[in-house]
């Protein structure tokens, strides 16, 4: 059995760039939707992926369904 000694959900970059990364632990769907509209986007289209994540909890072990708290948005627009 091979075991990763390394945590996963741990990124490669050292703390001292880790700690100047702008959303490093991700953004809110609402947070994204401002980078977007900074960005000049219009017509801007947020869609949850709803169906998608319960699909995906529908084959996870128990443990992982119980803490698995992910949303996925698709967020798109036209520039």
């Amino acid at each position: 059995m091979l075991v990763e000694r390394r945590n996963p959900r741990k990124g490669n970059y050292s703390k001292e760039i880790d700690s100047e990364l702008p959303n490093r632990h991700g953004v809110s769907p609402e947070k994204m939707l401002e980078y977007f509209r900074a960005a000049g986007f219009k017509n801007i289209k947020d869609i949850d992926l709803k169906d998608i994540m319960d699909l995906q909890r529908e084959n996870m072990p128990f443990r992982k369904r119980i803490a698995y708290s992910y949303k996925y948005h698709l967020i798109y627009g036209e520039k």
